[in-house]
């Protein structure tokens, strides 16, 4: 609001391997957000992980949020929402890292920096909220899949 931004960060350890986590958030898969309830539907206009690559997420509430891929490294990848942007922010540019802590645990990162177009505490709460909603979706998602894979094979 005042023309500063913002900078934030949520993370969460999560007790599955890093290369299951890196599967479930990455750019060209969009299930996760599906599942949990984030968004009705994700559209790739191209579906690669390259720069310049855009999706769009159709949000339950009608709104859509359009991301364009920036970059990538082994840890996980840059992303900016284009306008015009249903969340009250501009310039946006989020990051998510997913880091091993070992052979069955990672932290998982999802951090951004914008200019709040609301009070900087106000775009905190909207933030925090969706992403560790986002987190704890993916943390119950990855450290279920190991028992659900072995339920699978004692039903084959």
């Amino acid at each position: 609001m005042d023309g500063a931004f913002c900078e934030l960060r949520v993370a969460a350890r999560i007790a599955a391997p890093a290369e299951r986590v890196r599967a479930l958030v990455a750019w060209e898969n969009g299930a996760l957000f599906e599942r949990s309830g984030f968004a009705r539907a994700v559209v790739w206009e191209e579906r690669c992980a390259v720069p310049g690559a855009e999706r769009t997420l159709a949000l339950a509430d009608g709104s859509a949020l359009r991301e364009r891929f920036l970059a990538s490294d082994a840890g996980g990848y840059r992303y900016a929402l284009l306008d015009p942007c249903p969340l009250p922010v501009r310039g946006y540019v989020g990051a998510v890292r997913v880091t091993p802590c070992g052979d069955a645990a990672c932290e998982l990162e999802v951090s951004s920096r914008c200019e709040p177009l609301v009070p900087a505490a106000e775009w905190r709460a909207i933030y925090e909220g969706a992403q560790r909603a986002l987190l704890a979706a993916v943390k119950a998602e990855a450290e279920r899949a190991p028992q659900a894979a072995a339920l699978e094979e004692d039903r084959a």
